[in-house]
């Protein structure tokens, strides 16, 4: 399922930004995603398992 079906999109977008290295999708100051990653992938990320690469 995409991440944009979860109603926590700001945490979401939070936990990303506070991720080791960057994040991995882009997320606008109104939650709105550009983009989606599933909600294993966000776990993996969250806890560390996935490369993150920061990117403007």
């Amino acid at each position: 399922a995409p991440l944009a079906a979860i109603n926590t999109l700001r945490f979401a977008y939070s936990a990303l930004l506070d991720a080791p290295g960057g994040v991995v999708v882009h997320v606008d100051t109104d939650g709105e995603y550009q983009g989606s990653i599933s909600h294993a992938l966000l776990q993996n990320v969250l806890e560390g398992h996935v490369d993150l690469r920061r990117y403007d």
